[in-house]
């Protein structure tokens, strides 16, 4: 059972924008963000997170929502506890086929979102899980790791175990609950309690 985000301990690390790269394998994985729920894909991504609507048809040429292909996020609402997964063009047949609005469109016809059914969702306040994938990662990875995102501890503390030197060469310093922390105490101050969270967030140096 999943920690309430409410009560996740918050790990700031301080490094260049420019750097957030290094924490792409986190992204692809999802992460949870607290956010506006029961708004359009669109109205989310530009209205919370400060995402250009030009950026958008541009770069988001592979959008799923709860496992379902969508080519108009203008229409598709994203609801509370939705796993949002956004990608720029992927190669080949397969990357054609899932591109939003493209001429292959017809042959995912079975995973294709259909707009919202039964109960209008009321907009509010929620939780949703985001996935970003390729470079997207790195250019959208740095607007939400300012914003802060919430990730599994356990999973942090194995992601931590597992960087090298170039990763921690691009932090600066490491802040956890308030107080600075050195990089080899810091993943057991973590724990791995199962279904807690960890408030990850970039700071400037």
């Amino acid at each position: 059972m999943m920690s309430d985000p409410d009560r996740a301990r918050e790990l700031r690390v301080v490094m260049k924008r420019a750097d957030a790269g290094v924490f792409m394998p986190l992204l692809q994985e999802g992460f949870i963000v607290r956010c506006k729920t029961g708004i359009t894909i669109e109205d989310l991504l530009r209205e919370d997170f400060g995402i250009a609507r030009d950026y958008m048809e541009k770069r988001l040429s592979t959008v799923f929502l709860d496992g379902q292909c969508i080519d108009d996020i203008d229409s598709a609402i994203v609801h509370g506890g939705a796993v949002l997964a956004l990608s720029s063009a992927m190669p080949g047949l397969v990357g054609a086929t899932l591109r939003r609005k493209g001429i292959l469109a017809s042959m995912r016809a079975s995973i294709t979102h259909r707009g919202q059914t039964g109960q209008a969702v009321s907009a509010g306040e929620g939780f949703v899980t985001i996935k970003l994938f390729n470079v997207l990662a790195g250019e959208l990875g740095p607007v939400f790791l300012a914003r802060g995102i919430y990730v599994k501890a356990a999973g942090m503390k194995d992601f931590l175990q597992k960087r090298g030197g170039p990763f921690w060469s691009a932090i600066s310093r490491t802040i956890f609950d308030g107080r600075q922390i050195d990089r080899e105490k810091l993943p057991d101050a973590l724990g791995d309690e199962a279904g807690a969270l960890i408030m990850l967030r970039l700071a400037a140096p």
